[in-house]
């Protein structure tokens, strides 16, 4: 009679860590996440802020080369004007006056042609930073990254002396019964140095 009034608890274990287990991985799947999400977050930051030091760090020898090979221009059609008596700075205005009043922008077009070329050159540079910053692991594509805008200092003459790059990336939270996308966006400046 005793044994029938002693409650038996074989399996109560059991029970308990079948309630209790799924919530304990859902959370440990939750964490896993907000940490990969915050590693991608700071991988983007540094990564964005590398590359642009990176690209202000030259911009001071290209200016340099620039003024010189200017300087260097002037100075031959001086030259050239003094020993022929022909007018070329008169022509060069001339031909100025012309493709303005056509409404041909030589000097935005050559600055939209190398913004072009750096935006191509920053992406891959972004990406293989990004991919050292997280370790090179799996857990993250750095194809997802873009570029989405660069902001370079006018080449002719504009008074912004500042790089900015604009970076996001696709980061998919796939945790059970959640399925989205996050984007990360990241905004990097640099002072361009001009030896001012």
């Amino acid at each position: 009679m005793i044994k029938h009034l002693i409650r038996k608890d074989n399996g109560s274990i059991t029970l308990e860590a079948a309630m209790i287990l799924p919530f304990f991985l859902f959370f440990i799947l939750f964490l896993t996440m907000f940490i990969r999400l915050s590693v991608a977050d700071m991988a983007l930051y540094k990564s964005a802020s590398e590359t642009a030091e990176l690209v202000v760090a030259y911009a001071y020898p290209v200016a340099v080369t620039k003024q010189g090979a200017s300087n260097y221009i002037d100075k031959k059609l001086k030259g050239l004007e003094e020993s022929t008596d022909l007018d070329i700075t008169g022509a060069i205005q001339w031909i100025s006056e012309g493709l303005d009043f056509f409404g041909i922008d030589v000097q935005g077009s050559i600055e939209n042609l190398f913004n072009d070329g750096v935006r191509q050159i920053i992406e891959p540079t972004i990406q293989k930073k990004f991919k050292e910053a997280t370790g090179g692991w799996n857990f993250f594509d750095e194809s997802s990254l873009k570029v989405t805008s660069v902001e370079i200092p006018s080449l002719v003459g504009g008074s912004n002396d500042y790089l900015a790059i604009n970076v996001e990336y696709r980061f998919n939270l796939s945790i059970p019964f959640v399925d989205k996308d996050i984007v990360l966006k990241k905004t990097a400046y640099e002072r361009i140095w001009n030896g001012k």
